[in-house]
Formats: structure tokens, C-alpha cells, sequence
């Protein structure tokens, strides 16, 4: 059953998430964010890169199917309606495609922290130090609304390609989960900042305080903080190394995702 669910796409995306993952960590060694203390990687954290492998196979098994009715659908429409039929370049898709994408992952990222789907999302922002395998962390429906763009958008753009553009998504998809989720100091990240996501933006993001945590929601540009009234600048936050929940969970209940469960306080003796 595991086998079957863990498919070869899976698993070159798991090659390419510990090869990328040793590259940034190494680079986050020599050039670390300032304001920021030593990101540790602990043994624990690789546990849930077999979680997230389980979940995203499980997604991508049960929604692969209804993305492609989905898809043809749309296609049929398309190529039988009054629209022209518009051949793109590899390259112009790929960009449309990055853009639609983080276009819905800004969005649903906002749904996550909304009062109703919040629960589904705290996993993501437990870990009190960030580093490359802490974006392999959520609960099976934060999962499945990290995945579901990435999968609708690339069935409906390169329904027709080849494996290099898979390739090339992968690349991309995974270098920027693991450079916004290490502590690495980028040059010009000011002026980075004003069309894509840094690793100082999205640490801030994962601050204590909500008020800093309802910010900064983009993946990969963050033309959509910007325009929407979400950016926060990182050179602006005190205490901005304070990072994770500002309550204690249960880990049952922050890995289901459903109903977050407080650890109970022992009475003093």
C-alpha cells in the first residue's frame, strides 16, 4: 500500500528536498540572518519529512483523479468554445504558472489562519527553531491545501509537456520551501523584498505574536503582501527571534490538525 502511494515523483521530490536541504543549512552556517540565533536541526524534525512524504502521497492519490476530470473538462471547453487557442512558450507557461499558484497559496495561506482553519495550520507554526524541515510539518488538510494549486495548475499548463519541466517545477517548488524556512542572509534582501519572499519576511511570519504571524503570506512573491496590505517589513519587529505558538498544544492534537488541545498546567506543589 505504502509503495503504491509513494510514487516515483514522490520520491525525486524527497531526493531533491535532503540534497537542497544539506545545501541551504550549509550556507545558513556561514551566512546566518542577524537578529536571529542558530536555527538547530534536531533528529525529531526528520520524522516529519516521512509524515509529510505520507500525506502528499495520500493527496495526490485521491486528487490527482478529480484534478484531471477537472482539467479535460476545462480543455474540452476551451478547445470547443469561442476562445482562441493560445500556444504559450515553455518559459511563459512556467511563469503563469508560478503566479497562479502563489496567487491561490496566498489566499488559502490567509484561509489557514482564519479562526475556523487555524487548528489545521498551528502544526506548521509550532517549532520554536525554523530550519529546512520545518515546511515538511502540517496536518493532513494543511497538506492538502498546499498541494492542491501546485496540482491543478501544473495538470492544466503542461498537460501536454515532458518531465523537464516536472523537473524544473521541483527544483523551484523545494529551494524556495527550504530558503524561506532557513536562516540564511540573503544581499539586498530590502530590495528582494519588494517582489519576492526572503527568509527574514517569512521568519517574521512565523513570530509568536500574531500581530507579526498574520503577515507576510506569499511563497514565492511577495507582490501579493504588498498589494493586499499583508507585508510587514522584518526590519521593523522587535523581539523578532521569538518564534512558534503563543500557546502549548498537544502534539496529537497539533499533527490532527482538528481541534487544537491545550497541555494541561501542573497545580503547584
Amino acid at each position: 500500500m505504502l509503495s503504491h502511494l509513494i510514487s516515483q515523483e514522490t520520491l525525486l521530490r524527497l531526493a531533491v528536498f535532503i540534497l537542497l536541504g544539506f545545501v541551504f543549512w550549509g550556507l545558513s552556517l556561514r551566512f546566518p540572518m542577524r537578529g536571529f540565533v542558530h536555527q538547530n536541526v534536531k533528529l525529531f524534525d526528520g520524522f516529519f519529512i516521512f509524515i509529510a512524504l505520507l500525506l502528499a502521497g495520500l493527496a495526490e492519490e485521491f486528487l490527482t483523479p478529480a484534478v484531471v476530470v477537472g482539467v479535460d473538462a476545462v480543455h474540452h471547453m476551451w478547445q470547443n468554445g469561442p476562445l482562441p487557442d493560445l500556444s504559450l512558450s515553455a518559459p511563459v507557461k512556467l511563469l503563469l504558472y508560478l503566479l497562479c499558484v502563489d496567487f491561490c497559496s496566498y489566499w488559502l495561506h490567509r484561509l489557514m489562519h482564519t479562526k475556523t482553519f487555524w487548528s489545521c495550520h498551528a502544526f506548521h507554526h509550532s517549532p520554536k527553531k525554523i530550519n529546512w524541515l520545518s515546511g515538511a510539518r502540517g496536518s493532513p488538510l494543511h497538506m492538502a491545501f498546499i498541494v492542491l494549486p501546485g496540482l491543478v495548475f501544473s495538470t492544466l499548463f503542461f498537460i501536454h509537456d515532458g518531465a523537464t519541466i516536472f523537473y524544473i517545477i521541483v527544483l523551484i517548488e523545494v529551494g524556495s520551501q527550504h530558503l524561506t524556512h532557513t536562516n540564511l542572509r540573503l544581499p539586498f534582501e530590502k530590495q528582494l523584498e519588494l517582489f519576492l519572499v526572503t527568509p527574514r519576511m517569512h521568519f517574521i511570519h512565523h513570530n509568536h505574536n500574531k500581530q507579526y504571524g498574520d503577515s507576510n503570506f506569499g511563497s514565492y512573491f511577495s507582490v501579493w503582501d504588498h498589494l493586499f496590505g499583508t507585508y510587514t517589513d522584518p526590519s521593523t519587529v522587535p523581539d523578532k527571534d521569538r518564534l512558534g505558538l503563543d500557546a502549548d498544544y498537544t502534539m496529537g492534537s497539533l499533527i490532527l490538525g482538528v481541534r487544537l488541545k491545550e497541555v494541561a498546567q501542573k497545580a503547584d506543589v
